[in-house]
C-alpha cells in the first residue's frame, strides 16, 4: 500500500524546465456532422415514433470566446 502511495512522487521531474509552449488563436471555419436516434413522446405504440436523426453544421470562430454556428437537422422525424 505504501508503494502505491509513493509511486506518483517518482514521476516528478528534477529541476526547472525552460520549455514553454505559446498558443496563439487563429480564426477558422469548421464543419460538423452528427448522427443519432430520437424518440418522440406521444400517444402511439412503443417505438412507433422512433426514428434516426442526422445533423450537419458549419461555423466560424472569430475569437477564442466568440463564434457563429449554423445547424440543420432531421431525417425521418415521425409524429402521431
Amino acid at each position: 500500500m505504501l508503494a502505491l502511495v509513493l509511486l506518483p512522487a517518482f514521476a516528478q521531474e528534477n529541476g526547472v524546465s525552460n520549455d514553454t509552449t505559446i498558443y496563439s488563436f487563429k480564426p477558422h471555419w469548421y464543419l460538423q456532422g452528427q448522427f443519432g436516434y430520437q424518440y418522440t413522446i406521444g400517444e402511439a405504440a412503443a417505438f412507433a415514433l422512433s426514428s434516426p436523426n442526422a445533423q450537419i453544421g458549419f461555423g466560424y470562430n472569430f475569437t477564442p470566446v466568440w463564434g457563429l454556428r449554423f445547424n440543420v437537422n432531421g431525417w425521418q422525424s415521425k409524429d402521431a
